[in-house]
Formats: structure tokens, C-alpha cells, sequence
């Protein structure tokens, strides 16, 4: 039962040293401890793309606040209009937003700051605002 239910398991602290532990003997893996509420925004910035028309780049700086390493999230951005109805919204996966060197299976280190440099369609001039989510 352990064994089939140690991805559940493994988001109790109390039992990770156990699920370790049974996992070096039997050659399994279990995922990362996962907390996005630890993860901040610590800059951010949104632009005209340099170098595409109808292009924009986004540059932001993430930490893990978290006293473990967790998994790098899922970023959700939403550009919005004046009245805040969002007019664009896109996810970026891990894959997308990280480069090749990183390896996806270690997460992000307590305190260890990620640099994020994003390209997107600019969705028109009605998107006066923007907003970040970790999923």
C-alpha cells in the first residue's frame, strides 16, 4: 500500500525520512515536498519585445522561500485591460521558461533565485496590466 500510495504520502514531512528510506531499498522515487505559497515574485518587469514586432518580453526574478527544494511551478501569466478583465492569459511550463542545464528533478533550492525571461504575442493595446501565478 505504501509503496503505491508514496506520490499522496510523500506531503507529509513526518513520513518522508520513512518513504526515503523504503525507496532506497526498493529503487523508487518520490516527488518533491510542493508549497507555491512559498514561492515570491521578487521582480518583474513586462516590455516591448527589442526584437519582434507585435512581440512582448517579460523578465522576472522568482525565490523559493520554502525550507526545502520543490518543484520548479507551472507560471501563469494574465494580461488584462483598464477595467481588469483579462484580455490574454498563457501557462508556461517548467520546460519553458528554464534552460536545458537545469535539471528539472532537483527543484529549486531553498533561497535560490530563478531568472524567468519570457516571449509572447502582444494581445493589442487594450493589456495595460499583468499579473503572476504559480500553479
Amino acid at each position: 500500500y505504501v509503496y503505491f500510495t508514496r506520490d499522496a504520502l510523500a506531503h507529509y514531512p513526518e513520513l518522508r525520512p520513512s518513504l526515503e528510506a523504503m525507496c532506497g531499498v526498493m529503487g523508487c522515487e518520490i516527488p518533491l515536498m510542493r508549497d507555491v505559497k512559498r514561492i515570491s515574485l521578487v521582480n518583474r518587469d513586462l516590455r516591448s519585445h527589442p526584437d519582434g514586432a507585435n512581440a512582448l518580453l517579460v523578465k522576472a526574478t522568482l525565490i523559493n522561500n520554502a525550507p526545502f527544494s520543490q518543484p520548479y511551478p507551472v507560471l501563469q501569466l494574465s494580461l488584462s485591460n483598464a477595467t481588469g478583465q483579462v484580455v490574454a492569459v498563457r501557462r508556461f511550463q517548467p520546460v519553458d521558461y528554464l534552460g536545458k542545464a537545469v535539471n528539472l528533478k532537483e527543484g529549486m533550492a531553498p533561497q535560490q533565485s530563478v531568472e524567468v525571461v519570457l516571449e509572447l504575442v502582444d494581445p493589442g493595446q487594450s493589456a495595460i496590466s499583468f499579473e503572476f501565478e504559480f500553479l
